[in-house]
């Protein structure tokens, strides 16, 4: 391994240890995320996805320059202004989405929030148990969604049509 491909892993590492840091020690310990579960026995299955294709996707793609995931950005869905919504990052099966509830809602964050949120998501819904993943808030405004999902994933189960839902919170990883 050079030097350099040395000091990359080295610093992917530590950006890694540093969102679960974020995650797990929220400023807000009693912070939810809602987890995607399946309806016994009506609903055909969800795709469950795997943590390490999820945490490459936080990693490698929301997080591609450490320096600019810092910087407050404008999240919104009208064009030419700021970062454009709905985006997707994904890995293997793992598909990390963003966006507003609605076409007015905007809000001004850093793609590191979204990578803790992820990495939340992550932990929380995709480590344990079905292995679906799930959704949480993102940003002060409060009007736009992290979203974590197995793909693929057929047209009644893409968020926000007819899927259920188990509130979990940061403490419960059980």
């Amino acid at each position: 391994m050079s030097a350099f491909a040395s000091v990359e892993a080295g610093i992917r590492t530590l950006a890694v240890f540093t969102l679960f840091v974020a995650a797990v020690c929220p400023a807000d310990a009693t912070q939810e995320v809602l987890c995607w579960k399946r309806k016994e026995p009506t609903s055909p299955d969800y795709t469950p996805t795997v943590f390490k294709q999820c945490l490459n996707a936080i990693a490698d793609q929301v997080i591609v320059d450490a320096k600019m995931a810092r910087v407050p950005q404008l999240f919104t869905r009208t064009p030419g202004r700021g970062f454009q919504v709905p985006h997707a990052w994904g890995s293997g099966n793992c598909v990390i989405g963003i966006d507003v509830h609605s076409e007015g809602d905007e809000d001004t964050l850093r793609l590191y929030d979204i990578a803790v949120q992820a990495t939340l998501l992550n932990i929380g819904c995709v480590a344990r148990p079905p292995h679906y993943g799930g959704t949480v808030l993102v940003g002060p405004q409060g009007v736009m969604n992290v979203t974590i999902m197995g793909w693929p994933f057929p047209e009644a189960k893409k968020p926000g049509r007819g899927i259920d839902l188990e509130r979990v919170t940061v403490a419960d990883t059980s």
